[in-house]
C-alpha cells in the first residue's frame, strides 16, 4: 500500500507541475491516444464504453453530430482507413498479425470472390506513383512524409523502382513480395486524410459487401487477431479515444478534435475518471528523445522537469522563446507562485527571452555584450537609466 500512496503522490506532484507550465491539457490528449489494457485498468475501460452514447447525446444536443463517423456494419467510414473498414475492427498483434490476416488463404478468396483484388493492388499502385510524384527527391526532408503510415520502414529510393516495376502490369504479373507491399499500402489509405483521388462509391460499396463475407465464415486462427467493432464492448487494441467516440472524427472540420475533447475532459470529470486519463497520459511512450512532442511542449516539459525537484536554485535560461507574450507571462507566474508553494525560499535565476517580463523578479541585472550595464530593483534601474527603460518597457 505504500508503494500505490508513493505513486500517487508523484503522480500528484508531476500533475501540479503540468498544470503549472500549460500541459495538463496535453497530458489528457495523450491519455485518449493510450492503449489501455482493461484488465489493468477496469475503470478507464468502464469508462469509455459508459460514455458512448453520452457524448453522442451531447453532440446532437449541441447540433454538432457531424464532428465523429460513427462505426457502423453496413457503412463505408470515410475516415477510417481501408482495412479498418474491410476487417470492421483493429488488428490484435501489430504488423506481424497484419501479414498473417493479408496473406491467409481466407483473406484472398474473400477478396478476390467480391471483385477487390484488382482493385486494392491498382489502388496501392497509385498511392505509390502518387508519393514518387509528391516527393521526388526531397522525402527526407518533407514534413509530412511521417504522418504517412504506409511509408514506415521505408525510403523513397525503393518506391520509385517499385512504382516503375508495377507499372502497366496486372496483379498476376508481379511478385507475392510486390503484392503484399501495394495491398498493405492500400490498406492504410484515408480518402479523408490523403485526398489523392484513389476511393469511389464502387470501391466502397464493395468493401462493405466484402466485410460482410468476410465475417460469414471467418476461421478461429484470425478470429484471435482482430478486435471487431462492437458498441457494448472495449477494445483492448484500440485508443481510449477510439473507444469512447466508437468511430472516427471527421477532418471535415478543423477544430473536430479540440471540440471532441473539450466535451470528454467534461465527460470525464462527471465519471470521476479526469484524474485516470491524465495518468494514463503520465505513462504514454513519447518516442527516443521525446519526438512525439512538439517543440514548445518538450519546452514545457524541461521546466516541469526543473520546477518539480524543489530545490534551492532554480536557473532558467530563456526556457520558452516560442511562447507568445501573454503565454509567457502567465507561465512565469505560475513558476513562481509554484516554487513559493512548494518550496523553502528557492532562488530563481531567469535568463529572460521577453524583457518586459523582469518586473515579476526582485533583482534585475541587465548585460550587454557580456558586461553588466544595469543592476538593482525593476524600478531603481527604470528610473536610472533611460536606454535600459526603453529596452524592459518597450
Amino acid at each position: 500500500s505504500d508503494k500505490v500512496a508513493d505513486r500517487e503522490t508523484q503522480n500528484e506532484w508531476m500533475l501540479e507541475a503540468l498544470d503549472t507550465v500549460l500541459l495538463t491539457d496535453d497530458v489528457f490528449d495523450l491519455g485518449l491516444r493510450s492503449v489501455i489494457d482493461p484488465k489493468w485498468n477496469e475503470k478507464l475501460a468502464r469508462f469509455a464504453v459508459e460514455a458512448r452514447q453520452t457524448l453522442r447525446d451531447r453532440l446532437d444536443e449541441l447540433n454538432l453530430p457531424q464532428l465523429v463517423e460513427p462505426f457502423d456494419f453496413d457503412t463505408y467510414n470515410g475516415e477510417a482507413t481501408i482495412a479498418e473498414n474491410l476487417l470492421f475492427g483493429s488488428v490484435i498483434g501489430g504488423d506481424d498479425a497484419a501479414r498473417r490476416i493479408v496473406s491467409s488463404a481466407y483473406f484472398r478468396s474473400v477478396i478476390i470472390e467480391n471483385g477487390l483484388s484488382e482493385q486494392l493492388f491498382d489502388a496501392g499502385r497509385k498511392i505509390i506513383a502518387t508519393m514518387v510524384e509528391l516527393f521526388g527527391e526531397d522525402q527526407q526532408s518533407n514534413s509530412l512524409m511521417p504522418e504517412l503510415p504506409f511509408m514506415e520502414g521505408r525510403e523513397m529510393p525503393d518506391l520509385s523502382r517499385l512504382s516503375k516495376e508495377v507499372e502497366g502490369k496486372r496483379l498476376d504479373q508481379t511478385s507475392e513480395e510486390i503484392r503484399r507491399i501495394l495491398f498493405l499500402t492500400a490498406f492504410a489509405y484515408v480518402e479523408s486524410r490523403y485526398r489523392f483521388g484513389i476511393l469511389n462509391d464502387d470501391i466502397r460499396a464493395k468493401i462493405v459487401k466484402a466485410r460482410h463475407a468476410f465475417y460469414e465464415n471467418l476461421p478461429l486462427e484470425l478470429q484471435s487477431l482482430i478486435a471487431r467493432f462492437s458498441h457494448d464492448e472495449y477494445q483492448s487494441s484500440a485508443t481510449l479515444l477510439d473507444n469512447i467516440v466508437f468511430g472516427k472524427i471527421s477532418r471535415t472540420f478543423a477544430d473536430s478534435h479540440e471540440r471532441i475533447k473539450s466535451q470528454l475532459v467534461i465527460l470525464a470529470k462527471e465519471h470521476g475518471a479526469y484524474l485516470d486519463v491524465l495518468e494514463a497520459g503520465l505513462g504514454f511512450d513519447l518516442g527516443p528523445g521525446g519526438k512525439r512532442l512538439t517543440m514548445l511542449q518538450r519546452q514545457k516539459l524541461n521546466v516541469a522537469r526543473a520546477v518539480i525537484r524543489h530545490a534551492d536554485y532554480c536557473i532558467l535560461n530563456q526556457p520558452l522563446p516560442g511562447l507568445n507574450p501573454r503565454l509567457q507571462a502567465q507561465l512565469l507566474q505560475n513558476v513562481i507562485s509554484f516554487l513559493r508553494k512548494n518550496t523553502e525560499g528557492c532562488t530563481i535565476v531567469w535568463v529572460l527571452s521577453n524583457p518586459a517580463l523582469c518586473s515579476y523578479f526582485e533583482r534585475v541585472v541587465v548585460f550587454d555584450n557580456g558586461d553588466v550595464i544595469a543592476n538593482g530593483s525593476y524600478d531603481e534601474i527604470v528610473d536610472e537609466d533611460s536606454v535600459v527603460k526603453e529596452l524592459i518597457v518597450r
